[in-house]
């Protein structure tokens, strides 16, 4: 009896796939659980916790646009490939075109603003959060809370 090879395109696709969610719905969990509350504890100097924050959601804000363009890249070859269009499919495809959505608003339309918080020599001797930058992190937490519960039900489908 012959062992048959996998089939590694569907298997290269699926990770692909697979991993662009992952990367996407972990960095909002640690970002949300993580990240954020540790500025509470630490309580750096305003400038520097403003600056951190910034680079933090503009960095992950360029993450997304990478895992959307992998899963909407690999989620054309599973539907063009094997994929049928089933509720559940279109259930996944509808969530991941959301999360694509989102990613696209805060790259464009928050992460441009996030680029005035610059780290310089002085720092400012009160604790906390700039007020700006809480503005622009509260803008952009409901998008995050979109896309994972939008990546969460794409992981669950897949």
């Amino acid at each position: 009896m012959e062992t048959p090879l996998p089939n590694f395109y569907f298997m290269g696709v699926q990770f692909i796939h697979l991993l662009a969610l992952s990367v996407w719905v972990g960095g909002i969990l640690i970002i949300q659980a993580v990240v954020v509350p540790s500025f509470s504890y630490i309580k750096p100097s305003q400038q520097i916790s403003s600056a951190m924050l910034a680079v933090i959601l503009q960095r992950f804000h360029q993450l997304t646009l990478f895992c959307a363009a992998a899963l909407v890249l690999t989620g054309i070859i599973k539907f063009w490939s094997w994929e049928n269009l089933t509720p559940w499919n279109l259930t996944r495809y509808v969530a991941i075109s959301l999360m694509t959505a989102v990613s696209l608003y805060a790259f464009f339309k928050i992460s441009p603003q996030l680029k005035q918080f610059k780290l310089g020599q002085d720092s400012e001797p009160s604790q906390g959060i700039d007020e700006r930058a809480v503005r622009l992190y509260r803008q952009s937490r409901p998008l995050m809370l979109i896309a994972l519960s939008c990546g969460l039900t794409a992981l669950l489908l897949a």
